[in-house]
């Protein structure tokens, strides 16, 4: 049976519904008494989490300054051969893709120390378990657990657009 600061009276057969569960999450993140606390990440592990995310932040930052650095010295190249300039543009759109994932990175970084200050670090955003320690030690930015992040991917691999001109059945039979 739940105490402290849950309000809730379950069913008759002493099985939650899907209703109360949302309802018991909620008083969950908004309950003040130390019961909140199990719920939470030790501060020591936490701190290690802030400090790590802190540094990547600081990374990026230095390589995205770097890299705005290189993209201006192509840019201040002037050539008319041939082989430069597809030199230069390859070396641009290198840059570019390095500049997106670096961004990419930083704002889920971001919104990680974010999610820190709101004390919901480590916790699935899309069923709201606790996020596998060996995963954040690998990925601190992760947002959802190992399995809520495969079924997101086959979602994504899912719904991708069929090649032109060909049918999904074209696509099967070859």
């Amino acid at each position: 049976m739940l105490a402290g600061c849950y309000n809730l009276a379950p069913s008759e057969f002493g099985i939650l519904t899907l209703k109360e569960l949302r309802d018991v999450a909620l008083q969950i993140r908004s309950c003040p008494s130390k019961t909140r606390e199990v719920f939470k990440m030790d501060e020591k592990k936490l701190q290690k989490f802030r400090q790590r995310l802190t540094e990547e932040n600081q990374k990026l930052i230095r390589s995205i300054n770097r890299n705005r650095l290189a993209e201006e010295e192509i840019t201040l190249e002037n050539t008319e051969d041939e082989g430069d300039l597809a030199t230069i543009s390859h070396n641009k759109e290198l840059l570019y893709n390095l500049h997106e994932s670096d961004f990419q990175r930083l704002k889920s970084i971001q919104e990680a120390l974010k999610r820190m200050d709101r004390g919901e670090f480590g916790e699935c955003i899309r069923c709201g378990e606790d996020i596998n320690d060996k995963r954040l030690s690998a990925v601190p930015w992760a947002t959802m657990c190992i399995t809520c992040q495969e079924q997101a991917e086959r979602e994504l691999s899912n719904s991708r657009p069929v090649s032109a001109g060909m049918s999904k059945s074209d696509d099967e039979e070859s």
